[in-house]
């Protein structure tokens, strides 16, 4: 009986784990399950066809392109030949030339896109913070960063990452990487619980500020503006 007993509580357990990962290569137990379990729930990204994430496949610039668009509410636009290698009737057209239109890529000096290309992880950063609007990169001025050079294009957003605890990654990996699916979506997800410590901190500060009011104006509240603008930089192409 005891053994019984001990079957059905092995068969549970097992049954448990098999609906707690979404994908069948992202165990509950996997680095970037919070991560890829975010994407799946809120139907960021659907997997491939054999029921995988592909966590350790590469991710073109025309996919996270789509996924930033889609997830930062941008107003899609219609689909065009924004760039020299793009054209109306590629899938990818409408995200892309969304981005553009909202400065978040640009290109290259040549004209084109390489949507098909797989983007680095510093690329990746930029385009993930640009989507968030995120675009002031202030740290402490005794922050002690050595993960870039002053003169690499992506120090300032590399070291805000690193300072704000969005760049996971260990200190031997290279921004310059191409950045797997799995990273992806960390980096996203860690993009977003930063997004949210912000917005709780100024609700903190809201809060304080309320509670110095005279009586008279307790509960009236400042629509000032919050500083961030809907429209990025440059891409870092």
């Amino acid at each position: 009986m005891n053994r019984l007993k001990l079957l059905v509580c092995l068969i549970l357990i097992l049954l448990v784990n098999t609906s707690l990962a979404a994908f069948s290569d992202v165990d509950s137990d996997h680095r970037f399950y919070d991560a890829v379990n975010y994407f799946e729930t809120n139907e960021i990204v659907k997997g491939y066809d054999d029921g995988t994430y592909g966590v350790d496949r590469f991710i073109t610039r025309a996919e996270l392109t789509k996924v930033i668009i889609l997830q930062s509410n941008f107003e899609v636009l219609p689909s065009a030949a924004c760039f020299l290698d793009i054209v109306r009737d590629d899938w990818f057209s409408p995200y892309v030339c969304t981005a553009k239109s909202y400065r978040l890529v640009s290109g290259f000096t040549d004209g084109m896109f390489l949507p098909q290309s797989n983007i680095t992880r510093a690329e990746a950063l930029k385009l993930i913070l640009l989507g968030n609007k995120i675009k002031d990169y202030v740290v402490e001025d005794d922050f002690e960063f050595s993960l870039a050079n002053e003169t690499d294009w992506y120090y300032d957003i590399l070291s805000f990452a690193k300072f704000n605890q969005i760049w996971f990654f260990d200190d031997d990996k290279n921004p310059n990487d191409k950045i797997t699916r799995g990273e992806f979506a960390e980096l996203f997800y860690q993009t977003l619980a930063y997004v949210d410590r912000v917005s709780e901190d100024e609700l903190s500060e809201d809060d304080k500020e309320a509670s110095n009011l005279p009586d008279e104006e307790e509960g009236v509240q400042d629509d000032g503006e919050d500083g961030v603008e809907s429209e990025g930089g440059d891409d870092a192409d």
